[in-house]
């Protein structure tokens, strides 16, 4: 099915009020279209790995009324695409319209054997809440359920927040908050079968409504919830359940993770899913986007100038005290903006660790760099790190990461994540939004993409444009035989066989440059360097 069509069968499934399924022909991924009215955005929730190895994704679709200066967002509905496990194309679609409900959903697979899970809740019609578990087979999407259990929730209509999950013992864990008064909320965590018997309800404390949650450790079963909030300045909170929801006990992490540095803080956030945490044995593992204040002029810090990057850190739960620190900054500055966007822990015990930074150029736009892979050691020590360009003229958020394949000897990470072009030609600047999916693997040094020309390096560079010195980092895994610049007629302008860390353009004339980067393995990459 061609994009065009493909958008207006969205939008006929918006006016018809019903959840519509899309066929099977393969769909080009650079900017997938959906249904946007000009003023509205999509956000990606959540993606989720299949049995059969393919990828099903979830999307908000909402819409802005033009009132005010913040104008209010309108959930138009959610967008569902199946990916091919391989290659950059959508084999399935479907798009289910919003409603006064705000309707959730969760998708997981099927812990139980074949098949996979959509999870949401619904009015039942009678001034309550239902949950909703639907079962689809691998091969025919969400939009065909062979099994469909409904459950009643609770009697009440629920707020639109939720959450959900499946455990390591194959229940649904659900939260959600009944109203007290008009202005109050209760708190729930329940336990579900998947069949929908209701095993376990309990009240949570006041203040856990919001809360990220997720498995802790399995024997005996421990359930967290942690709490972050940079726009308070808040540490970040760690509280353990119990299999019966209990609190049974409480942590704290410091915002301040460098004793001697007081000016240096972890930037916790939960509303924009910026802060992660990883449970090992008795260690927990965060991770979350810093600010080093002390580099900002002045008595007292100014937010506009601090340095910024994002790190991880391991920390002893039984003391607390900090086991191992990794800092990432690749761009250092003050306009630069550091967004983790997964942390997980390999079989072997090593750490894959995903961010993106973006840095923000004078005139308010953003210029975007490699979108950067690390893998370390239990220690957290850099084993390499893999630097995935992403196009000039585009912008990715909103970006959702799983383990696409985990082998013995290799990890493949798929990201899936909003992506924006940028037409600067026009005043103002028109903006056309899309998913950007791609699959990233250790042992391979190109990924499945959307034919935007993106790459996997093992090395990143900037600022580009430069003016006069390009700075160069690489991987500690690799190592530069030499560096060659071309003009645009092919001529060698420059070679360097040492000094890899930054190459000298001052006395080169305004122009574009091929930049080509030999390894001592004899791989060779190519980059465009624009000299102003």
């Amino acid at each position: 099915m061609k994009a065009k069509s493909l958008l207006i069968a969205m939008a006929l499934s918006l006016l018809a009020g019903g959840a519509i399924a899309q066929s099977r022909d393969t769909i080009s991924l650079g900017l997938i279209p959906y249904h946007y009215t000009g003023g509205g955005a999509i956000g990606v929730k959540n993606l989720m790995k299949q049995h059969d190895g393919s990828f099903v994704c979830r999307l908000s679709v909402i819409d802005h009324i033009n009132s005010g200066y913040y104008p209010p967002a309108v959930l138009l509905g959610t967008s569902f695409y199946k990916f091919a496990p391989t290659g950059a194309e959508i084999t399935d679609s479907l798009f289910v319209p919003g409603d006064a409900f705000n309707r959730y959903y969760m998708l997981d697979k099927n812990p139980q054997g074949v098949g996979n899970l959509r999870v949401s809740t619904e009015p039942d019609g009678e001034g309550g809440t239902n949950l909703r578990i639907a079962h689809f087979p691998d091969d025919d999407f969400i939009g065909n359920i062979s099994e469909d259990v409904v459950v009643s929730l609770c009697e009440e209509v629920i707020h639109s927040f939720t959450q959900g999950m499946i455990d390591c013992r194959g229940d649904l864990i659900w939260t959600y908050l009944v109203p007290v008064t008009d202005s109050t909320w209760e708190s729930h965590i329940a336990r579900f079968g998947l069949d929908g018997t209701r095993k376990h309800d309990a009240v949570m404390p006041e203040g856990h409504s919001f809360l990220p949650f997720g498995i802790f450790s399995e024997f005996p079963l421990k359930y967290y919830l942690w709490d972050g909030d940079c726009y308070y300045h808040d540490n970040l909170s760690l509280y353990v359940y119990d299999s019966l929801f209990q609190l049974k006990n409480s942590y704290m992490i410091s915002r301040n993770f460098l004793p001697d540095e007081s000016y240096v803080y972890f930037e916790f956030n939960n509303s924009f899913s910026q802060t992660f945490l990883v449970p090992d044995c008795d260690d927990v593992l965060v991770a979350a986007p810093y600010s080093d204040y002390s580099t900002s002029s002045g008595t007292w810090p100014v937010y506009d100038s601090v340095q910024r990057g994002v790190a991880v850190a391991r920390y002893d739960l039984r003391t607390m005290q900090q086991k191992g620190l990794a800092m990432f900054n690749d761009y250092p500055g003050p306009n630069t903006m550091t967004i983790p966007m997964c942390l997980f822990k390999s079989a072997d015990g090593c750490l894959y660790f995903v961010y993106r930074e973006t840095v923000w150029l004078d005139n308010g736009m953003e210029d975007p760099t490699p979108i950067t892979a690390v893998k370390m050691d239990p220690n957290l020590n850099v084993l390499w790190t893999r630097y995935i360009d992403t196009s000039k003229g585009y912008q990715m958020d909103y970006v959702s990461c799983q383990v696409a394949e985990e082998k013995e000897d290799e990890v493949k990470i798929a990201v899936v994540g909003r992506n924006t072009y940028i037409d600067k030609t026009t005043i103002p600047y028109t903006y056309t939004q899309g998913l950007l999916y791609f699959c990233l693997s250790e042992k391979e040094t190109s990924v499945g993409i959307s034919g935007e020309g993106m790459e996997v390096r093992p090395y990143c560079f900037y600022p580009n444009p430069v003016q006069a010195r390009l700075q160069m980092q690489f991987s500690p895994d690799v190592q530069p035989k030499h560096i060659e610049l071309y003009d645009l007629q092919g001529r060698l302008v420059r070679t360097q066989q040492s000094n890899f860390g930054s190459i000298d353009m001052s006395q080169l004339s305004a122009g574009t440059y091929m930049m080509r980067v030999t390894m001592e393995d004899g791989k060779t990459y190519s980059d465009k360097v624009v000299k102003e």
